[in-house]
């Protein structure tokens, strides 16, 4: 008797102690707003990111400024580029959250265009070089970002232009 009144004890406690544990969190919520996005690359390219991005719920627009500095760290690279881009992203999961009525994830993927000026600089400048150092640059891109604890944004994308493999962070303005 004593075993089934302690064990029922125990079990009760158990059950009222997961009870207040499996209280409901609240949902978290999808970036909307303006974002300095600033970025860093140590893979495939040296380099840096730094733009403003707007988030609505199907798509983005942003401008982005991104500097490859691999030339710089390696002597025998000639190039280094300097990018100025304006451009948007069509958010994937954004569709099914509105169509679908389904919560954020906690994650979204972009797909995106930017196109811009560019300059080009070169260790080995000829004239010819020299004339050809404006250029127009386009670039197609995919991000995955991932809202981590309550606030903060983190991106992992993956372009054309030298950086090609950006991770940083989306700062709310």
């Amino acid at each position: 008797m004593r075993l089934t009144a302690v064990s029922a004890l125990f079990l009760f406690t158990a059950i009222s102690c997961s009870a207040q544990n499996n209280q409901p969190r609240a949902p978290i919520l999808e970036p909307r707003g303006s974002y300095v996005q600033l970025g860093l690359s140590t893979l495939r390219g040296a380099g840096a990111q730094i733009g403003y991005v707007n988030t609505h719920n199907f798509y983005t627009s942003e401008v982005s400024f991104l500097i490859d500095l691999l030339p710089a760290l390696k002597p025998d690279l000639e190039t280094q580029q300097l990018a100025f881009t304006l451009g948007g992203a069509v958010r994937l999961f954004g569709f099914e959250r509105t169509i679908g009525n389904t919560p954020y994830r906690g994650y979204d993927v972009d797909v995106g265009f930017r196109a811009g000026p560019g300059l080009s600089f070169s260790t080995k400048e000829t004239r010819a070089t020299r004339n050809r150092r404006f250029t127009l640059f386009v670039e197609p891109f995919l991000r995955y970002s991932r809202r981590f604890g309550g606030r903060q944004i983190y991106y992992l994308e993956v372009g054309t232009i030298r950086p090609h493999i950006r991770i940083g962070a989306w700062l709310t303005l």
